[in-house]
């Protein structure tokens, strides 16, 4: 199952590093108003990603012939379509901005955020999500019955991060996500209900990693704007956050409801 949310809630989920504002903002809510002759496409992978300081969307629309990737800058209406991102899904920033990893035609990919031309990274036949590391690689999940792989977006040779243990019944790791702090947040899915969920790891030891909850889907870890972290997973069909500790890894403090009910895909 996969869970890809835009959230705006009452603790302010914002961009990691951004600055702590001193008064608390409402909720949010706003749409995305698509080119002519495009649509959102009905797809199990994410649509769309926010750049580190909260300015720019980039998000896949679909025409009749194909998906392409369009970027719109939240200061100004005006959208632009990211030429050479023909097919894409899951768009992915870089964390400075300058590139944008996508799935397309078989492969992980990669462009410049202004457009021109794709290079393959790595092939990725049937993909299950992928995150930038700081260092310009990108962890992904190649297939829907792997483990994770780490490759550098310059291309090269893949390099094993996590390996499936089938004693306990694992059928696949994916929806990777890059923390701060050197981890990665993944989902497990298990024959075994006490072992699917979400865990987290180092990378630079991933053989050794925990569970942060048990869940159905995966979850996601997001900066709060009252500068806490917090964990967004589904729990009984609702969708809910709790304040996170990076350090120890463990979930403190009240449980708050974002949305219910919330709809999950199997894929």
């Amino acid at each position: 199952a996969a869970l890809a949310v835009v959230v705006a809630v009452g603790f302010a989920l914002r961009p990691h590093g951004a600055a702590t504002p001193s008064i608390e903002r409402p909720p949010t809510a706003f749409g995305i108003l698509v080119p002519p002759e495009t649509f959102l496409p009905s797809v199990e992978s994410p649509l769309l990603d926010l750049s580190a300081d909260g300015r720019t969307l980039i998000f896949v629309a679909a025409g009749a012939q194909t998906s392409s990737l369009y970027r719109r800058s939240l200061d100004r209406l005006a959208i632009a379509r990211i030429e050479g991102s023909e097919g894409a899904s899951h768009p992915l920033l870089s964390p400075d901005g300058r590139f944008i990893a996508f799935f397309a035609g078989g492969a992980l990919r990669k462009i410049p955020a202004e457009g021109g031309a794709a290079v393959t990274v790595a092939e990725a036949r049937a993909p299950r999500g992928a995150s930038w590391v700081k260092d310009g690689s990108l962890v992904y999940s190649p297939l829907y019955n792997s483990g994770l792989w780490r490759v550098p977006a310059t291309g090269g040779a893949p390099v094993a991060v996590t390996t499936l243990d089938t004693a306990k019944g694992e059928r696949t790791h994916r929806w990777p996500q890059v923390l701060p702090g050197g981890r990665f947040m993944y989902w497990v899915q298990s024959r075994s209900a006490e072992i699917q969920g979400a865990y987290v790891a180092s990378l630079a030891k991933p053989a050794v990693a925990e569970m942060l909850v048990p869940s159905s889907a995966n979850a996601l870890y997001a900066p709060g704007g009252d500068g806490k972290d917090y964990l967004l997973w589904l729990r009984a069909g609702a969708l809910v956050a709790q304040e996170l500790d990076l350090a120890t890894l463990t979930r403190t403090g009240e449980l708050h409801q974002i949305a219910d009910p919330v709809a999950s895909v199997a894929i």
